[in-house]
């Protein structure tokens, strides 16, 4: 089953928002019809929101600044709808493509070559085939275009993950290096975070060098995890990571971070045992037992 873009809608939100408080009360039709197609996709009625922005998008034309909005809302329609079927896929192909041809320095540009290589990479309805090499095309594309912008770091993420599906250790590496490509430009701290843990566990759990997991597991921790819901779980397997390879230091630093942060945690008595253990037997590291809360 295909992982639903939902970040991609509210950003679309966004920007139909602010595009639609710019107009003018004359064009009120085209903003409801915007409007409630957007409550459609939120809603995921995906047929009525693509009814709703093909109508709209026959009023404008490819100068206004809602177009390209437009045009990504009934993309996003088409391709969403359930059951999925050849039809509303290549529909939606064609005007992703649409967006890259008439507007290609805006990132829903980037973000419609994304998603292009999602189409490809991912099987949608029986008889659709998988290409993941076209995939990592759309995704290169990304990645030289659009270098210097969150778009580039998403794209690499896809393609990083594209790698690691075929399980073999030197794409798995590659995959890596792709991830440290985009460590190197030192994005926000949110996005250093995603990078981080996933080259963790594709040392971890893929290449099955858990030594080298470490450091870029810490990294992520200090950073702030991805799902900060999840937080003490990737905190728990970076404790048990790191007691497993002798490292007590970062040991007790993950097991202190669940009990400071997260006394409700499921992990919280474990890890205070195994913290209280290794105070005992290490006095000389220094350990303070947080206060049971």
């Amino acid at each position: 089953m295909k992982i639903r873009r939902t970040t991609g809608i509210l950003a679309l939100s966004a920007f139909l928002i602010s595009a639609c408080d710019k107009q003018s009360d004359t064009q009120a039709s085209t903003d409801e019809l915007i409007e409630r197609g957007m409550s459609a996709l939120k809603t995921v009625s995906y047929d009525s929101a693509y009814d709703y922005f093909a109508r709209a998008q026959a009023t404008l034309t490819q100068e206004d600044p809602r177009w390209t909005q437009v045009v990504y809302g009934e993309a996003l329609s088409s391709w969403y709808q359930s059951p999925a079927n050849k039809t509303s896929v290549n529909t939606a192909v064609g005007l992703l493509n649409q967006i890259i041809e008439a507007k290609p320095q805006s990132e829903f540009a980037a973000s419609a070559m994304i998603d292009l290589g999602r189409i490809h990479e991912v099987v949608d309805y029986p008889g659709d085939e998988a290409d993941v090499e076209a995939a990592q095309s759309y995704y290169n594309k990304v990645r030289d275009q659009f270098a210097d912008s969150d778009m580039s770091i998403r794209a690499s993420i896809y393609l990083a993950q594209s790698m690691a599906q075929s399980l073999t250790p030197e794409n798995i590496r590659e995959a890596i290096s792709v991830l440290n490509q985009e460590l190197m430009k030192q994005p926000s701290p949110s996005w250093s975070g995603l990078l981080q843990q996933y080259k963790a566990q594709l040392y971890a759990y893929y290449l099955h060098e858990p030594k080298q997991a470490l450091e870029p597991y810490a990294e992520a921790m200090r950073d702030g995890f991805p799902k900060t819901s999840d937080s003490d779980k990737y905190l728990w397997q970076l404790g048990v990571l790191a007691g497993d390879n002798d490292d007590l230091k970062l040991e007790s630093e993950a097991y202190t971070n669940i009990l400071n942060n997260y006394p409700r945690s499921a992990y919280g008595s474990v890890a205070r045992d195994e913290l209280t253990s290794i105070q005992q037997a290490h006095p000389e590291l220094g350990i303070q037992l947080p206060q049971q809360h």
